[in-house]
């Protein structure tokens, strides 16, 4: 059996998204060692440790010196790489190692034997276009640095979304094989719990599953709170905003677990993706989509390249006009729609299919 040493940069237990569903179907045919850069806020749940079959799951402290300007950010990070040290993991006893975020690689590149253990490096975000990344440019060079290095030098580069991968080639010049998986939704999700007790909604709620962060579009969303009275807008998922803004019919419920998705949207009028087009959006193939697709209910997106593929089973708007002839149509009216097709297309977008596809590229046996 294959061993993966997989390197993660986001808390296992935080909003699970790509990173935790390619690791855990992995792990049906792979021996998979999950390391994941630890959350500094330590909620509850976070941060935990995991043994299931074939999947092993530890958290490591990696400290974020880039938000301490004076400290130069070589040193700090090489301070980072003697914490990475101290876990004493054997890198030369694995045949892949799975790297997420490219400033966590370099780590630990420097033990890599490139004869023996194939990189895999998996882009699934526009690093540099995340808004904070402004604020600490001695921090995006290095970061830049860093992937243009594991571009260069990666047996296998998987990107999530085609514009991405265009991205990465714009900006690096870097003429090699790129992979496109892109993102998809969980085979569990039938399994999961389709009536929770303690969920409830507002008559005609539209909601929001996902982090909420600037590329939230307030700015249509409360348009349309303003204009329909009868209108509820209900927001699940992680705050990375100083504040949300304030309406009557606006309600923020913080994160809830993934496991609680299918409850959540069964009880919606409707499910939304309202994001404000730029640099980092473009770069993005949803996952909220598949899932929200998956429920049957009436759906709302922003128009761009990625989103153009789920037309036909979601509406896409560019301007207030058709947000708003959505929101008459789909939310304060009943209208028809084919929940069998809707899941037959979401059923056909796997992580199970995804990993299926990875494993046909890195062990074509």
């Amino acid at each position: 059996m294959k061993k993966i040493l997989y390197v993660m940069h986001i808390s296992w237990g935080w909003i699970k998204q790509r990173p935790q569903f390619i690791a855990e179907e992995l792990a049906k045919t792979c021996e998979v060692d999950v390391y994941y850069r630890m959350s500094n806020h330590n909620k509850k749940g976070e941060n935990p440790s995991l043994e299931a079959g074939n999947l092993h799951v530890k958290g490591f402290r990696n400290w974020p010196f880039e938000r301490f300007t004076f400290v130069p950010v070589d040193l700090s990070y090489l301070i980072n790489k003697w914490i990475w040290n101290a876990t004493n993991i054997d890198v030369d006893s694995y045949d892949y190692i799975w790297v997420t975020d490219p400033v966590l690689w370099w780590s630990f590149k420097d033990k890599i034997d490139p004869t023996k253990i194939k990189v895999i490096y998996d882009c699934m975000d526009d690093y540099s276009a995340f808004p904070y990344m402004d604020d600490y440019p001695k921090y995006k060079v290095f970061k830049e640095k860093n992937e243009k290095e594991i571009l260069q030098t990666a047996d296998y580069v998987i990107c999530s979304a085609k514009a991405l991968q265009k991205k990465l080639y714009e900006r690096y010049g870097i003429d090699r094989e790129y992979t496109i998986v892109n993102n998809a939704i969980t085979k569990n999700i039938s399994t999961y719990e389709d009536q929770i007790d303690g969920i409830g909604l507002p008559n005609n709620s539209l909601v929001y599953i996902g982090t909420i962060s600037e590329w939230f579009d307030f700015t249509n969303t409360l348009k349309a709170l303003d204009e329909y009275p009868d209108l509820h807008v209900v927001l699940y998922g992680p705050k990375r905003m100083e504040a949300i803004p304030q309406h009557e019919r606006l309600e923020f419920r913080g994160s809830t677990s993934h496991s609680n998705l299918l409850a959540i949207m069964n009880k919606a009028k409707g499910l939304f993706m309202p994001f404000i087009l730029n640099e980092l959006i473009e770069s993005v193939n949803p996952v909220k989509l598949y899932e929200y697709i998956y429920s049957g209910k009436p759906v709302l997106a922003t128009r761009y390249g990625e989103t153009e593929p789920f037309s036909d089973y979601v509406t896409l708007y560019s301007d207030y006009s058709e947000f708003s002839k959505f929101i008459r149509e789909n939310i304060i009216s009943d209208c028809e729609i084919d929940k069998d097709a809707m899941q037959r297309f979401a059923l056909d977008n796997t992580w199970e299919a995804r990993t299926g596809q990875i494993l046909k590229l890195i062990d074509p046996k």
